[in-house]
């Protein structure tokens, strides 16, 4: 036991403590059961979030791709100094509320990067990846405290809170999952 990993250990420390004795048979049944669960759900789900790469420099104009969407979502011309967008005019969609600097944006993936690896991306080289990651169909920015909220759920657990932007949203979603062939 002592060669397993250290989080399949802690599991099994913790579901099987050393004071086991026959009278917690079912409690430790029970406890079989739970750790296998949390054991395949932990492996399961997993994925690297490196293995889509980082924001890149498709056209070479010195902005990546996090400062390209800036850049396109503005409703504004944008202030940009060292390759870097550092003012603009955003109406966030997911929550109908306007910024006028970047620090408050997180450019969100419509279809999350973890999303997609568990449903169908799990098997795309490396380069595949990183293109559906900066692909300027799948990105938007919006107030980072949504994106946060949104996290990996599709659109069955978690819609804008701007109803208004509910039927863009799904549409976008079933577009891209079709586009990359995403179950």
């Amino acid at each position: 036991l002592s060669r397993l990993p250290v989080v399949v250990q802690l599991h099994l420390d913790f579901y099987f403590p050393s004071s086991y004795n026959k009278k917690n048979s079912k409690e430790s049944l029970m406890r079989f059961i739970i750790a296998f669960i949390l054991l395949f759900a932990s492996s399961a789900f997993a994925y690297e979030r490196e293995s889509f790469g980082t924001w890149i420099d498709v056209d070479k104009d010195c902005l990546n791709t996090r400062q390209e969407i800036l850049q396109r979502d503005s409703s504004t011309p944008v202030v940009i100094h060292g390759c870097i967008v550092r003012s603009g005019k955003w109406l966030d969609p997911y929550s109908n509320k306007v910024f006028t600097l970047p620090s408050g944006l997180d450019i969100d993936h419509i279809i999350p990067l973890k999303y997609a690896e568990l449903h169908g991306a799990k098997n795309w080289p490396r380069a595949q990846k990183r293109a559906f990651a900066n692909d300027p169909e799948n990105l938007i920015a919006v107030s980072a405290n949504q994106n946060r909220s949104k996290g990996d759920k599709g659109p069955y657990t978690w819609m804008p809170v701007n109803k208004s932007h509910h039927c863009k949203y799904a549409q976008s979603w079933k577009y891209l999952a079709e586009k990359y062939k995403l179950t």
